[in-house]
């Protein structure tokens, strides 16, 4: 029994570390959209669509 008590609690501290990771790397990338977000374009989305359409309609 203690040896599934050590599990569970190896367990849960890797949790603890993974999600403490998780909020890093999220700051992380939020900090890079913000630099970056001058270099991303606005695309043209009617575009994609047709070409998606297109390809499509080549499938069939």
């Amino acid at each position: 029994m203690q040896g599934l008590n050590d599990r569970l609690s190896s367990y849960m501290e890797e949790i603890y570390l993974l999600k403490q990771e998780n909020v890093q790397l999220r700051k992380v990338i939020n900090d890079w959209q913000e630099n970056n977000s001058l270099f991303i374009l606005p695309t043209d989305q009617s575009q994609h669509s047709r070409d998606i359409q297109e390809l499509q309609n080549q499938v069939q």
